[in-house]
């Protein structure tokens, strides 16, 4: 957390300050369940894409809000999540999927990748490619 100077601390504590804070939440909040709903709708539309091609088990690339969006769609779609891959991440596990460094480091068999990557997507998304008997699904 940063520190605001006293005079903004005091500007929050005014009914105007209180009601634009107020306003400021709302807003962030309207932004927030409107993301999730557009990745949710996304998400799904891409297992069901995948479900359509007869994947069943699949890697997402990138550990990410939208990674978790697409976990949750694939529990409801009975797809199987195989592991999400991300080079930058620290974590063995995320969501309750394992977590890795590269698709070699995939160690269960998979059928397509769908990109979760939202800082670097377009790198992720050829670098999933490299391997010509796998698919992709954006």
């Amino acid at each position: 957390m940063h520190d605001a100077p006293a005079r903004r601390y005091a500007y929050y504590l005014t009914p105007h300050g209180f009601a634009e804070k107020s306003r400021l939440t709302v807003q962030y909040l309207s932004d927030s369940f409107s993301f999730f709903r557009l990745a949710k709708a996304d998400c799904a539309g891409a297992v069901e894409a995948a479900q359509a091609k007869g994947f069943s088990r699949l890697v997402l690339v990138g550990k990410s809000d939208l990674a978790e969006i697409a976990v949750l769609c694939a529990v409801e779609a009975r797809v199987a999540i195989v592991a999400i891959v991300d080079p930058r991440a620290d974590d063995k596990q995320f969501v309750g999927v394992d977590v890795v460094k590269s698709l070699a480091d995939v160690t269960g068999k998979f059928d397509a990748v769908i990109v979760t990557d939202v800082v670097s997507g377009p790198t992720s998304f050829a670098s999933a490619m490299w391997r010509p008997f796998r698919s992709a699904i954006t």
